[in-house]
């Protein structure tokens, strides 16, 4: 029972992601996928080496924001 839980927790999370992936790409576009990627990959790593789930997921969120301010930064000099 505890496996089925902590699987149902997992996938709603990751459930959630996707839906804020959606909303972000309807919001800032294609950019906002990619940074969804890279927190989302953040996420997994830490999650997998054994951190709690808040630090995981609050890592991802930071690491996304970073990611996608990186991503603007690089479009707007190449647009130049």
């Amino acid at each position: 029972m505890k496996k089925f839980l902590k699987k149902t927790k997992n996938n709603m999370v990751e459930f959630a992601s996707l839906i804020g992936g959606v909303i972000i790409y309807k919001l800032v576009g294609l950019m906002g996928i990619v940074a969804i990627g890279i927190g989302y990959g953040i996420y997994i790593f830490l999650y997998k080496k054994k951190l709690s789930k808040i630090i995981s997921i609050t890592s991802g969120i930071i690491g996304g924001i970073i990611g996608y301010f990186i991503i603007i930064t690089i479009y707007f000099n190449n647009i130049n």
